[in-house]
């Protein structure tokens, strides 16, 4: 397979709107000197799953930006594909069994607007914008 004539929604480092897609989900204006290869906005579990293996063919590593709320920028990284979890933001909850599932990204703001109605709260990140996927593998990593 051609890594470039897939159908991925991808976008290169010579294409146009490349800085826009590095930094355009980034919350500050901090802007390291680092660059992926590309970023690939993904819309499914389908285009993450052949981000891996366009990665592997490429043999660079991947990172992953769920909120884009990292002082450091740490989801931008040199040579590396940029998996954009942007718009995987599904959100439900489940009356009988209480269960809330969240897309990563899913801000605390979004999940803290759903469980105010059903009387419910999340122990979440300080700052309402923060995607959920980063802040729960930030808490995942670390111990508290």
């Amino acid at each position: 397979m051609d890594p470039l004539s897939n159908d991925l929604p991808i976008i290169w480092v010579d294409q146009q709107n490349f800085h826009e897609a590095v930094f355009g989900r980034i919350f500050n204006h901090r802007r390291p000197n680092r660059h992926p290869l590309a970023v690939v906005h993904v819309i499914t579990i389908e285009h993450i799953k052949e981000t891996v293996k366009l990665a592997n063919q490429l043999k660079c590593q991947i990172a992953i930006r769920s909120g884009g709320h990292s002082w450091a920028a740490w989801s931008v990284r040199d040579s590396s594909l940029l998996i954009d979890l942007g718009a995987l933001e599904s959100l439900s909850f489940d009356a009988e069994s209480g269960i809330v599932k969240v897309a990563p990204a899913i801000t605390a703001q979004k999940l803290d607007s759903l469980l105010s109605e059903k009387g419910r709260i999340f122990p979440g990140p300080h700052c309402p914008s923060v995607g959920l996927g980063g802040f729960l593998y930030f808490i995942s990593r670390h111990n508290f």
